[in-house]
């Protein structure tokens, strides 16, 4: 407003605003002559000196003299009649004063990244205060991005300037500084350069879906921080190549993204490559409208960093530390006490688990069972359900185990419950479930999994009765003889990493879910025998129903990498499912291209 006002000469007549005719149903009722307007009130009105010195001692006349109701058509007549001036007819003053002619209880309550909120001085009418709030915020936040940019400017001038005086020592006696030696470089794609081919960094490519080299599954819809990121960029670049559109005679309008490249360079910030349809409008001599193709290169680099101290949450902390070392340390007896009121309180989780034979790895499950729930005294209960294996069948062995465990922990319910026939995880669940009550919380795990703490409150608090089910993405580790190699393998199983797993987006076997929900949409399909397809089926059932599912990666499931045997006799869909299983576990794409291109440079023998 100020920069705009100042352009503006005081001294000569001027009444300034968005100009205004009246409304369809209002033609002919405001009594206005031919030509004549006034400056609609809610965008508002600007007065220069001398019209206010004409106009004001006229004031009473025209409050005398009002010919309807409408303040603004009234002050509009006043500074007709005794300045000699009408509001602008200027088609800027559109976007300057801008009102918008949407409903008013929605006005700016939808996405602010628009020209005409980056373009107006006034904005009009924001009736509701948290809106008013959040434009407030919004506003704020560009003018932020405005000083980081002219930051980035003076860094690159100092840079400029120390180059061309050859300076590495400052008259101070300091040392180059750093942040001006990361900050003043000129936006570039080849800021970074890779030593060795391990390094390059990768570019995503964009159109309707983005196709990325760093997820299982290459492509997905485009994110919405990525969208977002995309508006701002384009709302950008087209305000600066519009910002003299007046003078060139003409406008550039934005059509669509035909495509585009992106990526994330740590040290320096987000590249983007986009290739853009624009509108060319020109209106100064004769008109022409032309679709044209350009080419975008952008740089959104990295600031430096920031340590914000929050007081409140300082103390916040401080305080609980405090609580912490009290219960903990001088009265431990009343620490575990309240542990345990805690930990009481919250809902018991009904693990279900289907087994047949593989002693061993049920054994390591109940190690990592009896870590993380038992010896903390987690409101679990566990039910195996077990089938018998074809050869060396180990349920003696299982069942005895469960019952050691049991005797040492007698506060909790551990259990077997056989099965009779072929192995069916379907039926195996389902025969679970029903050993429960309808309210009951139960979650459907494999014997191969390794958990954390942490999960079983995701597990409660993503779980809600009669509404939401949640299926979480685990963690599966691929052949560590592939990933580690003859090299030291971490004591946890919970190391997460690109090279060393990923996360399943299309397993669904593990979920958490209330017994009522599950009698809701059908039940297990019992008829599938063996593993697979029936998570699927059950997954589809959701999806069908009214409930919400919640499916999110969980970093406290790691599904245990094992050697996968698939059975040629069992259905054609399970065959191929356990095949596409197996080859995905192996390794990562990144592994596989390595050991491709080691074995390519061996020497093969003659």
């Amino acid at each position: 407003m100020e920069t705009f006002l100042r352009s503006i000469n005081s001294s000569k007549t001027h009444f300034i605003g968005q100009a205004g005719l009246g409304s369809k149903d209002e033609e002919g009722l405001l009594y206005l002559k031919q030509g004549e307007n006034f400056c609609m009130g809610g965008p508002g009105m600007i007065f220069s000196r001398e019209t206010l010195r004409r106009m004001i001692p006229h004031i009473s006349y025209c409050l005398k003299n009002l010919w309807s109701t409408h303040e603004d058509v009234e002050v509009g007549r006043c500074v007709k009649k005794f300045a000699g001036v009408d509001c602008t007819w200027s088609f800027e003053m559109q976007s300057l004063f801008y009102n918008n002619y949407s409903q008013s209880d929605t006005a700016y309550t939808g996405n602010l990244r628009t020209a005409d909120v980056h373009k107006a001085i006034t904005l009009h009418p924001i009736k509701r205060t948290p809106y008013m709030y959040r434009l407030h915020t919004y506003l704020m936040s560009i003018k932020a991005m405005d000083y980081q940019l002219k930051k980035f400017h003076l860094h690159r001038e100092m840079l400029s300037m120390k180059n061309i005086l050859n300076e590495k020592i400052d008259c101070s006696g300091r040392k180059f500084d750093s942040i001006t030696a990361k900050l003043g470089l000129k936006p570039g794609l080849v800021k970074y350069l890779p030593e060795k081919h391990e390094d390059v960094l990768a570019w995503q490519f964009m159109s309707k879906f983005t196709f990325s080299e760093k997820t299982d599954l290459p492509r997905k819809r485009n994110s919405k921080p990525l969208v977002s990121a995309m508006e701002d960029i384009i709302l950008q670049v087209m305000l600066l190549t519009n910002a003299n559109s007046m003078k060139v005679g003409r406008v550039v309008d934005f059509k669509e993204i035909l495509y585009g490249y992106t990526r994330v360079v740590p040290h320096f910030g987000v590249d983007y490559i986009l290739d853009l349809l624009l509108i060319y409008n020109k209106h100064k001599g004769k008109t022409r409208k032309l679709p044209v193709r350009r080419h975008l290169y952008v740089q959104q680099p990295f600031g430096e960093i920031q340590f914000i101290d929050n007081e409140e949450l300082s103390k916040k902390f401080i305080k609980e530390s405090e609580s912490l070392s009290q219960n903990s340390i001088l009265s431990p007896v009343k620490s575990l006490y309240y542990l345990n009121q805690r930990r009481q309180v919250k809902e018991a989780i009904h693990f279900i688990m289907p087994l047949s034979g593989r002693y061993d790895t049920f054994q390591r499950f109940m190690s990592n069972f009896e870590q993380t729930c038992l010896l903390l005294k987690e409101n679990v209960k566990l039910l195996i359900v077990l089938f018998k294996a074809p050869e060396n069948d180990p349920s003696a062995e299982i069942e005895q185990l469960v019952a050691s465990y049991q005797v040492r922990y007698p506060w909790t319910e551990l259990r077997v419950l056989r099965a009779i026939g072929d192995f069916s995880r379907g039926l195996a669940l389902q025969l679970g479930a029903s050993q429960y009550l309808s309210n009951a919380l139960m979650f459907f795990v494999d014997v191969d999994m390794y958990l954390s703490e942490g999960f079983l409150d995701r597990c409660r608090e993503n779980t809600k009765r009669g509404k939401q089910v949640y299926f979480p993405e685990v963690f599966s580790q691929y052949n560590p003889n592939v990933v580690y190699g003859q090299n030291m393998r971490p004591n946890s199983p919970l190391v997460i990493g690109k090279d060393l797993g990923f996360f399943r987006h299309y397993g669904y076997g593990l979920v958490c879910l209330y017994n009522e929900d599950l009698n809701t949409v059908g039940g297990m399909d019992a008829s599938i025998i063996g593993w697979g397809l029936e998570d699927v089926d059950l997954f589809q059932k959701f999806v069908s129903s009214n409930l919400t599912i919640f499916r999110a990666p969980d970093p406290g499931l790691v599904h245990i990498y094992h050697n996968v045997v698939c059975d040629e006799n069992i259905d054609q869909r399970q065959y191929h499912m356990c095949l596409g299983s197996k080859a995905g576990t192996y390794a990562s794409n990144a592994q596989l291209v390595k050991m491709l291109d080691k074995y390519k440079k061996e020497p093969t023998a003659a």
